[in-house]
């Protein structure tokens, strides 16, 4: 079994452990995370490089609040090729990312 692509235990710590503020967070982070997950698609569509590591840059940040760890750290790699006009590893990471940020709103979804 898989371990969840989120960390459950950093959300609550920050959440102060209070499930409310941490269904809060969730909800947010479910909202924001789809909006800008398409934003990265659509921009890996376009190639422009500068709208590929903004939008990745914004993914990893939203997936560092809620301790997306994986996801946090493929959509670096896209951010980081972007930012050096490397375009090769680009597919490899788009399929990492989609792989992963399913997971992410899959456990988002789950947390209702």
């Amino acid at each position: 079994m898989n371990a969840s692509p989120i960390d459950l235990q950093f959300l609550e710590e920050a959440s102060d452990g209070n499930h409310a503020e941490m269904m809060d967070l969730v909800h947010t982070a479910r909202t924001d995370m789809r909006q800008q997950l398409e934003a990265l698609t659509q921009a890996l569509l376009g190639g422009d490089l500068l709208v590929i590591k903004n939008a990745a840059h914004k993914v990893k940040g939203s997936s560092a609040m809620i301790g997306a760890h994986a996801l946090k750290a493929v959509c670096l790699q896209i951010e980081m090729a972007a930012k050096a006009g490397t375009r090769d590893p680009l597919a490899g990471f788009e399929v990492q990312c989609d792989s992963e940020a399913r997971r992410v709103l899959d456990a988002l979804d789950a947390c209702r």
